[in-house]
């Protein structure tokens, strides 16, 4: 009787474990990576296997493998100076100079620190990149940066424009890097300082968004990337709201923007603030300016503007100082006019600040180091 409970006890014991075996699955995910000291190893068919073995100074990366740097991050730290990291792991062209605050994961330690990363932004149609300064209004407010030449791919089929990709909006994050979506799908990292570009491990059409506005926001411990947009096909019409991580490169949706008090023709440009507010810019003859629930999309509170004359051709919208900078191309027949219009929400004034810009601006950004001063 004793030899057949032992013999029970270890066919149970058995059973136990083979069925813990077969609900336990596979130790790793298919094409999932780590790093084993020096060694990039890979999951093949539940197991990790040896990929190859870093040498000659080059780092393990578990997402990549042996490289000088990470291109999922997408830059990196020579000394206290931010550097491109190309597709290939190698270190590319410096972006800015860190200076005191120093450098570390690919950024400045310290946000805000980069000269200039406190202006406004602006790209035209031609890839050249400008700072404007509301505070040098009837002198100089435009400094050019320099031509952005970013390897984008063709753009979307079915967006109705030219055939070669160009930008189509933008936003600053408190590092200075200016993020530039091309009508390609593509979003790239461009220098505040020179204009370099710079790949990003983003993906086009993340969560159905394949044209979009961009707006960074003040969080409680960092900040956030919020899109606008859709479809490349319904680019004039009003889109979704959606979140990027900026670490991940993913997008959220959110919720869609049709709830306002105005009739919207298109999706609205978007601005962030430092004090974690969003507003939007919404164009046409029943133009306005929005502010949006990041929650949810819907109108938070809104101002409607004086209706702009002309056929609508090209906008943009960044926030500065607690005013509203809007970039306005406009044509009457073969003319074309650029202007900017500023925007009082305290007051409620609106009033044009530039009259004639002589080049057609597509896209806007701001870093949330921006003042955000009432009125």
């Amino acid at each position: 009787i004793l030899t057949m409970l032992k013999l029970a006890v270890a066919a149970t014991v058995a059973l136990a474990l083979g069925c813990s075996d077969v609900s336990k699955g596979p130790a790793c995910t298919e094409g999932e990576g780590r790093c084993n000291g020096a060694t990039h190893q890979v999951c093949t068919n539940g197991s990790f296997s040896n990929s190859e073995t870093c040498g000659g100074g080059l780092v393990c990366f578990p997402s990549f493998g042996c490289g000088e740097c990470d291109p999922t991050i997408g830059t990196a730290c020579v000394g206290n100076v931010v550097h491109e990291c190309q597709p290939d792991g190698t270190v590319g062209a410096n972006f800015f100079d860190c200076g005191e605050s120093g450098c570390s994961q690919g950024q400045c330690n310290s946000d805000c620190s980069v000269l200039g990363v406190d202006l406004i932004y602006v790209i035209d149609d031609d890839g050249n990149l400008y700072s404007f300064d509301p505070g040098q209004l009837g002198g100089e407010p435009f400094t050019a940066v320099g031509a952005v030449d970013c390897p984008a791919g063709a753009p979307w089929p079915d967006y109705n424009g030219p055939a070669e990709a160009f930008p189509f909006s933008m936003s600053v994050d408190r590092t200075g890097r200016a993020w530039v979506l091309y009508t390609s799908g593509e979003i790239f990292w461009v220098s505040t300082v020179d204009a370099r570009c710079a790949t990003t491990p983003f993906r086009p059409d993340e969560a159905g968004f394949e044209l979009f506005a961009m707006g960074f926001v003040t969080e409680p411990s960092s900040e956030s990337l919020y899109v606008a947009g859709g479809l490349a096909s319904e680019a004039s019409q009003v889109g979704d709201l959606g979140l990027v991580a900026p670490s991940l490169l993913d997008v959220d949706r959110i919720g869609d923007l049709s709830a306002t008090t105005i009739n919207p023709r298109a999706t609205p440009e978007l601005t962030g603030t430092g004090d974690g507010r969003l507003f939007g810019y919404y164009p046409g003859n029943e133009s306005a300016i929005v502010e949006i629930s990041k929650a949810s999309g819907e109108e938070l509170q809104g101002w409607e503007l004086a209706a702009s004359t002309g056929d609508l051709e090209a906008w943009a919208f960044a926030q500065y100082g607690g005013r509203f900078y809007i970039f306005l191309t406009t044509s009457l027949g073969i003319s074309e006019t650029t202007s900017v219009i500023e925007f009082n929400p305290v007051l409620g004034e609106q009033r044009t600040v530039v009259g004639s810009v002589g080049f057609r601006i597509v896209g806007a950004g701001v870093s949330t180091c921006a003042p955000t001063g009432e009125g």
